[in-house]
């Protein structure tokens, strides 16, 4: 929420000191402004969510694999899904 008010606040100062630039171009660098600092923020919660996942707590990622289909049964039901193709 602050890097959009940060780039919204920086975007009306620009845009009221903008001198003979059209506002149709002002708008798109705002777009692009904005869409960066999302791509950013994605950026940096999925990167978060890694660290957590795999160097904070490794050992968590072992437990959840106790609850996989056994491969005999997920290679009968692929077949099933192919013969019925």
């Amino acid at each position: 929420m602050a890097g959009f008010v940060a780039i919204v606040g920086h975007q009306l100062y620009k845009m009221k000191n903008r001198g003979d630039t059209k506002m149709s171009v002002h708008l798109i660098h705002m777009r692009v402004a904005a869409q960066g600092f999302v791509v950013g923020a994605i950026t940096v919660g999925v990167l978060y969510s890694m660290y957590n996942q795999y160097m904070r707590h490794p050992n968590q990622e072992q437990n959840t694999n106790k609850h996989k289909v056994p491969k005999k049964i997920f290679n009968r039901c692929l077949l099933n899904d192919i013969e019925r193709t």
